[in-house]
């Protein structure tokens, strides 16, 4: 248990001050929250209250004051997917796997270390990214945003439903990049369904609403279309692509002879 502990605490030193952190964390914080500004100061000049009827330039009417801030939510996707694809896919890279061996020679604690150092970890840095997004489309709201301290309960569950999809999704992210011990099958794999071709998808064929990007992006609240009536079903339906491509990564890990290539 203490070589464990040990463990997880190397590579939660590791995670935290390699470069990718650094920079994800720029850009899911920093950048956010200034795209999130940029939007509402549009928005507020459009107005709260605008339509497609009352302005042509809108496809659909400006959500309730509970959704405002979530679109920007969406860009912090990437970031995090790149994350987990680097922290999966770099460990076979200048021979770090031997060196996680060498802390821990037990395969088992040593896959499910990593897994929970990038769970925690993406959840931290997901729900930071997340509130201080919200907390600035609010305070660009000025009098017509929700109290800071108290938000509410709606407010609360999309922030934690939207920490919840960026966490999952970077989980999964770093299962498949080290299953395949390659960063690039994994940012294959999730990032064309950001930009559009998992919702294109979804909407054409009813495998495509089972795709994890797509359960993902309806986690996030950025309209009340979008936003999913059954956030749990999506949830576990993630958890499932997790489940099942962690366990074919964990037994090709297991069985395999890393040897002095890694």
């Amino acid at each position: 248990m203490v070589r464990f502990i040990d463990l997880i605490h190397s590579e939660m030193l590791k995670l935290w001050y390699s470069k990718i952190t650094k920079i994800v964390l720029i850009l899911v914080v920093v950048f956010q929250a200034f795209l999130t500004y940029t939007e509402i100061k549009q928005i507020l000049e459009i107005g709260l209250d605008a339509t497609p009827e009352t302005n042509e330039s809108l496809i659909e009417a400006i959500p309730p004051i509970e959704y405002l801030g979530f679109d920007s939510v969406i860009f912090g996707m990437l970031p995090m997917i790149v994350l987990g694809a680097c922290y999966g896919g770099i460990e076979y890279k200048k021979h770090g796997m031997r060196t996680a061996l060498l802390c821990c020679n037990n395969k088992k604690h040593v896959f499910l270390g990593k897994i929970i150092t990038i769970a925690i970890s993406s959840f931290l840095i997901s729900f930071i990214s997340v509130f201080i997004t919200i907390v600035t489309s609010h305070i660009t709201l000025g009098n017509r945003g929700l109290p800071l301290i108290t938000f509410n309960k709606l407010l609360w569950k999309f922030i934690i439903l939207a920490t919840l999809s960026m966490s999952l999704i970077t989980v999964l992210s770093f299962i498949i990049a080290f299953g395949t011990r390659s960063t690039i099958i994994s940012l294959m794999f999730l990032i064309p369904q950001i930009y559009n071709i998992g919702n294109l998808l979804g909407e054409k064929f009813v495998i495509g609403k089972f795709l994890p990007i797509y359960l993902g992006n309806q986690l996030i609240a950025t309209s009340e279309q979008v936003f999913t009536k059954h956030p749990l079903k999506n949830i576990a339906l993630i958890t499932l692509w997790i489940f099942f491509i962690g366990i074919i990564s964990y037994f090709r890990f297991k069985k395999s002879d890393l040897g002095g290539k890694y």
